[in-house]
């Protein structure tokens, strides 16, 4: 059976191992990477990657810039499902979160068993080509 990989991009440090730790522990494998160009090169590199589950302000590259540059990409990663996690959860923001390319949005403080939830629902569907242009 396949182990699912998830890119995790968390600028916090502390965050950034209690979700790993998390999505360890549901048997998820997980690399770890704290801007969207740490991003970027995991979905080079590691082509095995499922699922990214990206900060929004993360410093550098932040996860709108980095959601964009993988939806206008020619590579194979273009449809891959991306998890938006910010403490900025209102309407607007969500809108502009998903018209930007993310499939969700967790707010944060995250609700741990909701965001395994949405990571388990995308996971199910499979990739797919993203329809939308960035």
């Amino acid at each position: 059976m396949k182990i699912t990989t998830i890119v995790l991009a968390e600028d916090d440090a502390a965050n950034q191992r209690l979700f790993k730790m998390v999505l360890e522990d549901c048997g998820y494998k997980v690399l770890t990477a704290s801007n969207g160009r740490e991003v970027l090169q995991h979905l080079d590199t590691a082509p095995d990657v499922d699922l990214v589950l990206m900060d929004v302000n993360m410093p550098g590259m932040d996860g709108i810039e980095t959601v964009k540059h993988i939806r206008s990409s020619k590579k194979p990663y273009a449809g891959i499902h991306v998890v938006g996690v910010t403490a900025h959860a209102g309407l607007p923001e969500r809108n502009h979160f998903i018209a930007a390319g993310m499939d969700e949005f967790a707010p944060k403080p995250v609700d741990l068993g909701q965001l395994i939830a949405i990571i388990d629902r995308l996971l199910a569907k499979g990739w797919r080509p993203h329809a939308r242009s960035a």
